[in-house]
């Protein structure tokens, strides 16, 4: 038997609060924005933004727990009238031993053969939350203009696909390197190899 059920909150979706609810189980919502807002200012607008907002504000209230990583996230919650006490701040943290200025990416460059003097670094799951695909438009326009740098895609996920076409049909791919999945113990020094991160 299952003691809860936890779901990451993603637009017009309410199935983790009606399994919780049928199973007569508490319901723990991950909340990381509201999928209304980006939709609205972001995305191409919803076709129905105030049953998307009911439904998320359903999720909200009625959740035994919401979940979000930081204090302004707490703050809009408690605005759009989601009880206090059923507010957890579980804040995105890093392992400051692992992921440090002074670490030495050369070898990663070397690895990845990256002659150009600047590196541009993402990494990521490329979902749709990431804009990777953003990232690879924005690559193909600045390496248009400029011969100095190199871009480098960490990861693997849905927009993967649409990221490297667009880098294929910019024609931009000699100063473009997709990694795939890295061990998660490499990660720093593939980040430490970039000069700027995206």
């Amino acid at each position: 038997r299952f003691e809860l059920v936890y779901q990451r909150y993603s637009l017009n979706n309410y199935a983790g609060l009606y399994l919780a609810r049928s199973l007569g189980l508490p319901f723990v919502a991950e909340y990381n924005g509201s999928e209304v807002w980006v939709g609205k200012h972001w995305g191409r607008g919803l076709k129905y933004p105030s049953l998307a907002e009911r439904i998320e504000l359903a999720n909200l209230t009625n959740a035994d727990l919401v979940v979000v990583v930081s204090d302004a996230m707490r703050n809009e919650l408690l605005e759009r009238g989601v009880a206090e006490e059923k507010i957890l701040v579980n804040p995105n943290g890093y392992d400051d031993s692992a992921f440090k200025p002074e670490l030495d990416g050369s070898s990663i460059r070397k690895k990845l053969n990256i002659t150009r003097p600047i590196v541009v670094g993402f990494i990521g799951t490329f979902g749709p939350w990431h804009g990777a695909e953003v990232l690879a438009q924005a690559a193909v326009t600045i390496l248009s203009r400029r011969s100095d740098i190199h871009f480098v895609f960490i990861g693997e996920g849905s927009r993967k696909p649409q990221a490297e076409r667009i880098i294929a049909d910019g024609n931009a791919g000699d100063a473009v390197t997709f990694t795939g999945l890295i061990p998660q113990s490499e990660a720093p020094l593939y980040l430490a190899a970039c000069d700027i991160l995206v």
